[in-house]
């Protein structure tokens, strides 16, 4: 997808690039009746959109104010984020494919193989979940710095990144319903709670600092 005219997409991981797409074709697609793309894609984009706010934010800033000229590597690392979120999209469009795959193979292959996919299935949003915290974690980085006349943006992509961040987790643990793995299955729904966790003190803390600078400027 096409969030950032000039700036190249990372590839997918697993080869579908979401990144080489139009707006209206990721939507199109989305919107048809096919298994995938679906709501994990849907997320990671949507995670991706609040990079790219990140990344805006501090580069207006540092290429108005001198004082604020790092500001430039904040955007780098919210670039990097990006990339890294629209490639999820694609992968949990694969994973998916790949899982529903899995599930029309043989009777006496078919369960190995599904868990298996489902495994893989699992490990996007998981990613998906982490990349949607350190978004969260950029967005505080540099809230309190950024130029008065970008922090609604920057309240957008808080927003967008707590979305990005809550339905991740729905969909680790809508695929975990049917892992037969119960170790596998309670480790990663420790991690996404604490990641969530994370993400919402952190997203608390955007508000809270924003609120602070719009009401001093009244």
């Amino acid at each position: 997808m096409d969030i950032e005219p000039g700036v190249a997409s990372a590839p997918s991981p697993a080869g579908r690039d979401v990144g080489a797409q139009s707006v209206r074709a990721f939507l199109e697609a989305l919107a048809s009746g096919a298994p995938s793309p679906g709501g994990g894609s849907a997320a990671a984009v949507a995670g991706a959109l609040a990079a790219a706010i990140v990344a805006m934010s501090s580069r207006v800033t540092a290429d108005r104010d001198p004082a604020a000229a790092d500001l430039a590597e904040a955007a780098t690392a919210a670039d990097h984020l990006r990339r890294r979120l629209t490639a999820l999209a694609g992968a949990d469009a694969d994973a998916y494919e790949a899982l529903l795959a899995a599930r029309r193979l043989p009777v006496t292959v078919r369960a190995a193989a599904a868990q298996a996919a489902l495994r893989r299935a699992t490990d996007v949003p998981i990613d998906l979940v982490a990349a949607a915290r350190d978004t969260l974690a950029m967005c505080e980085r540099v809230v309190r710095r950024v130029r008065a006349s970008t922090l609604s943006d920057l309240q957008v992509a808080n927003a967008i990144a707590v979305a990005a961040l809550e339905a991740g987790a729905i969909t680790a643990q809508t695929n975990l319903r049917d892992s037969t793995d119960r170790e596998f299955a309670g480790a990663v729904r420790r991690e996404v709670d604490q990641r969530v966790a994370e993400g919402r003190v952190l997203a608390q803390r955007v508000a809270d600092a924003i609120a602070d600078r719009v009401g001093s400027a009244e």
